[in-house]
């Protein structure tokens, strides 16, 4: 993790969730969800989403190739508990399939706007709510 990643500032906050959207790239091109677990909060409903899907899918023999998310520029709003970020998320093209036995299909990218709330705990930043639009 950068260590700008680890401040608790909104500069740290921000490259944390940069740091999130890798650590959520290289779970979705390799199934390994350990660090995308690690990194996000049990109680986040969108997080435990996408990491049940990576893990499920590598276990049956599918796979994910491209579709990887570039974020644009965060807008910050800081509360007392949690930081809130958008962005715009640009989808690259991709590819996969839900098992080992099923057919491969593909995907058009496309842009959409996503929000993440990040807290800090004695760890440091957590991802606790992830959502497409405004998750407040």
């Amino acid at each position: 993790m950068p260590d700008q990643a680890r401040e608790d500032t909104p500069e740290g906050a921000a490259a944390f969730v940069k740091h999130y959207v890798d650590v959520f790239n290289y779970a979705a091109s390799t199934g390994d969800v350990e660090e995308l677990s690690r990194l996000s909060s049990p109680a986040c409903e969108g997080c435990q989403s996408y990491i049940d899907l990576y893990r499920d899918t590598y276990q049956a023999g599918g796979y994910f190739k491209g579709g990887d998310w570039t974020i644009g520029d965060l807008s910050l709003e800081i509360e007392s508990e949690q930081t809130f970020l958008t962005t715009r998320v640009d989808v690259a093209d991709g590819r996969g399939r839900s098992s080992a036995d099923s057919t491969e299909t593909a995907e058009s990218g496309e842009t959409t706007r996503v929000s993440f709330a990040a807290a800090r705990d004695s760890e440091g930043w957590r991802v606790q709510q992830l959502g497409l639009g405004d998750v407040k």
